[in-house]
């Protein structure tokens, strides 16, 4: 190019970020004439999608005027490694908040186990959106305090799968398995991992009839397997000690994508040298390699 603007260099920066080439993005932001705002968010997202959150917070307190990007950003890398204090120096320095500010903030409290904090927060926070009502959902949850989590749930305006997702996990894993299915079958939509949660709750508990039944339903309504629920039906074919089961899971598998389980590697199934416990570790190795 005869001529570069800061749009052109940020561009290329972007792109190399974009690529996971971090130091070569890190080589070309530092040899730019001028940077704006969004040259600087660009090589921070850069440095903390990289891990690298000492060198972006080095980089954050070199910017000339930080955007709410810029900072929000900043907040969910310190909270990733646990560095809370210094998110919340950030976030309270900001003279301007938007809903994503607010909910990075209260996930990584969450995800940090700081749940009660993250709460006081949640209560002060102007507009919540489905993110935030699922990041606080999400703390209660991982730290087992399901009661509350239903509380939260049955006050969310809106319940968006990935809400109703950690619902089902919450109350499966706390032994709660009818409460689970109650949850799943309430959801007008559902994702794959709607069903690879609830399929995976029957196996844990002990439900491998259910978890047989749901995968089975699961596939008469034309989705496609994940690669969890298929581990999770393989223990339940083990559990049942099925050949035949361990059959019809094959025979369902969407062979374009799981390649190892196709074919020849499956002549044992036709042998009685095998157990069905050996065959599903069989299956499951296949499955990884």
């Amino acid at each position: 190019m005869p001529e570069r603007n800061v749009v052109s260099w940020t561009a290329m920066v972007r792109g190399y970020v974009q690529e996971g080439l971090i130091e070569e993005a890190e080589l070309l932001f530092w040899r730019m004439p001028e940077k704006n705002v969004v040259s600087w968010t660009v090589m921070l997202g850069g440095l903390i999608e990289d891990g690298r959150v000492d060198e972006a917070r080095r980089l954050y307190d070199m910017i000339p005027v930080k955007d709410v990007v810029a900072s929000t950003n900043m907040i969910g890398g310190l909270c990733s490694e646990g560095r809370l204090s210094e998110a919340r120096e950030i976030f309270d320095e900001m003279p301007q908040r938007n809903v994503v500010a607010w909910t990075s903030m209260i996930s990584g409290y969450a995800i940090n186990n700081k749940v009660d904090v993250a709460r006081k927060l949640f209560e002060v926070m102007p507009d919540k959106n489905e993110v935030t009502w699922t990041a606080m959902l999400k703390g209660y949850t991982k730290s087992g305090r399901i009661n509350e989590a239903a509380e939260l749930f049955k006050a969310m305006p809106v319940k968006p799968v990935a809400a109703c997702n950690e619902m089902i996990m919450g109350f499966g894993l706390n032994g709660e398995v009818g409460k689970a299915r109650w949850v799943f079958d309430q959801m007008k939509e559902k994702d794959d991992g709607t069903w690879s949660a609830l399929i995976k709750i029957y196996e844990r508990k002990g439900f491998e009839l259910e978890a047989l039944a749901l995968f089975r339903l699961m596939q008469s309504e034309g989705v496609r397997p994940n690669f969890p629920s298929i581990i999770s039906i393989l223990s339940v074919c083990g559990s049942l000690a099925s050949l035949d089961h361990g059959r019809q899971v094959h025979s369902r598998l969407p062979k374009s994508e799981y390649k190892p389980f196709t074919g020849s590697s499956f002549r044992d199934f036709d042998t009685e040298r095998y157990s069905m416990e050996q065959t599903c570790i069989q299956m499951i190795i296949l499955a990884i390699i």
